[in-house]
């Protein structure tokens, strides 16, 4: 039908300048609208006509959105696409006279997908992999195919991933589709994740077509990083001081895996710490409970902090929160014990700087002073004012504990 009016077009001309007659540019024949050329995938139409008398054509679609009224491209809506039984009512006309087009899209698509868009084989699984521990590659692209069955197989597959764990990557090439000969397509996910978490990823598949039509599928499904296990469960650890002046350090370790030994260290200030002794796993076997002892017979005075760290086979370490501990030269007391009505004395303490100290007379009522730094343990108390004599409350709270003393002032 096409190629007949484009006969009957030629013959006019020809017979119009054989007779020399005044003849218009353009043969006259019918403006005929064809069949769109439209994306499922997207909502892309081109609207295509044959014919007519080569002037202007604007154009008009029901559900589409033209770039002008001159424009013969658009964008169906996508409400109008998700809508069955709206067929598209396409228009052209063109000095006067209109030529008209339905395209029913749902069944359109229908028709074509089967040849056109790659789909979803079934759901990609849910995955938990371990935090720094690298992964076996995840195979994406066996969860999508084709339906081409010989029909594009000049067709490629591109692959696409969303929000990866950190330390994972997608790698993928774009190729063509699943089964066809010499395949490239393929997508995997592999590396090393280093963040725990739940990650939810969308993986989008994209066909385009030898006439650069595009088709696309996408699925979403969860990627879970999970803690890598301890090679040893540290049940406690803990600090004291002996009579003999040394620091008792005792802990109990529970399923011990591939452990090699222990770090002990310690420190004044929490921030710079020594090496006092490296202790060896325990030897004994089938025990998942183990106890180790280990005794600092040069400790630090006063306050000091005792940290252990667990050594892999491997050599990965795993250092565990601080242990506090105090080792006193001096007993804890106040003195002079009676004092004067001057109100200076010494008291010892463990926490000079923190401790909160309070005053009490006999009436209940607190009593001002100011306290210097004179030792490591020791402050020097003045009252702030003249006192009367009298017995005296003094409470010492430092390191969760209370101390109260009883003061006479003469």
């Amino acid at each position: 039908m096409i190629n007949g009016y484009l006969t009957k077009a030629i013959y006019g001309l020809l017979f119009c300048v054989s007779l020399s007659l005044s003849c218009p540019l353009y043969a006259q024949s019918a403006l005929i609208l064809l069949q769109p050329t439209y994306l499922c995938s997207n909502g892309f139409i081109a609207i295509n006509t044959v014919g007519g008398d080569g002037t202007t054509i604007t154009y008009s679609a029901t559900g589409v959105t033209l770039s002008s009224p001159t424009s013969s491209t658009g964008v169906v809506d996508e409400a109008w696409r998700n809508s069955p039984g709206n067929p598209i009512i396409i228009q052209a006309t063109q000095s006067g006279v209109t030529a008209t087009y339905s395209l029913d899209i749902q069944a359109y698509c229908a028709s074509n997908n089967r040849y056109h868009s790659p789909f979803l084989k079934s759901p990609i699984p849910d995955i938990t992999l371990t935090e720094s521990t690298t992964s076996t590659a995840i195979n994406i692209g066996e969860y999508f195919g084709s339906n081409d069955n010989g029909y594009d197989y000049r067709a490629l597959f591109s692959y696409e991933a969303y929000n990866l764990p950190p330390g994972l990557v997608f790698n993928s090439a774009r190729g063509t589709p699943p089964g066809a000969p010499g395949q490239t397509a393929y997508a995997f996910i592999n590396g090393i994740p280093n963040q725990t978490g739940v990650y939810p990823v969308a993986v989008i598949v994209t066909k385009l077509n030898a006439f650069n039509a595009s088709y696309s599928v996408a699925d979403t499904f969860t990627i879970t990083i999970a803690a890598k296990p301890l090679a040893v469960d540290l049940i406690s650890f803990t600090a004291r001081p002996n009579a003999a002046q040394q620091i008792e350090l005792a802990w109990r370790t529970l399923n011990e895996i591939n452990n090699q030994g222990f770090l002990i260290e310690r420190s004044k200030d929490l921030l710079l710490f020594e090496r006092v002794a490296e202790i060896a796993k325990t030897e004994l076997v089938n025990q998942t409970i183990n106890d180790y002892y280990f005794t600092d017979t040069t400790p630090y005075t006063g306050t000091s902090y005792y940290r252990l760290t667990q050594i892999d086979s491997n050599g990965q370490r795993k250092t565990y929160p601080s242990s506090s501990v105090i080792l006193r030269d001096s007993p804890y007391s106040v003195t002079p014990n009676p004092i004067t009505n001057q109100g200076t004395f010494t008291i010892q303490l463990d926490e000079p700087t923190t401790a909160a100290i309070h005053i009490i007379n006999s009436n209940g009522h607190s009593i001002p002073y100011t306290k210097t730094d004179i030792g490591p343990l020791s402050l020097l108390l003045t009252f702030a004012e003249c006192t009367s004599t009298g017995l005296y409350i003094v409470t010492v709270k430092e390191r969760g504990l209370t101390r109260n003393y009883r003061v006479l002032v003469k």
